[in-house]
């Protein structure tokens, strides 16, 4: 997206947003999941995933702290700039 330009990315912003964010909110939208591993499995779950056996997610579980942890990445470095882009938009 680097080289779009700030009304391209706008754009995608908003269509993105009309179209899936309520879908994600209503449940409607949901991956599918091949597998769950727990961390300490980590090479199975490669192993899965270089088989090509897999069909959806192969999701990695982690404990309570590193989840805690993940969730704050995830709202500060990929949820707040798209909320930040749909409010530029109104």
């Amino acid at each position: 997206m680097k080289s779009r330009t700030a009304d391209e990315k706008r754009a995608m912003v908003k269509r993105f947003s009309d179209r899936w964010l309520v879908r994600f909110e209503e449940g409607t939208i949901r991956p599918v999941v091949d597998s769950i591993f727990p961390l300490a499995k980590a090479g199975d779950a490669h192993r899965r995933m270089e088989s090509n056996q897999s069909v959806g997610k192969i999701i990695l579980e982690i404990g309570r702290a590193a989840q805690w942890t993940l969730n704050r990445i995830i709202i500060r470095w990929l949820l707040w700039p798209l909320i930040f882009m749909i409010w530029l938009l109104d």
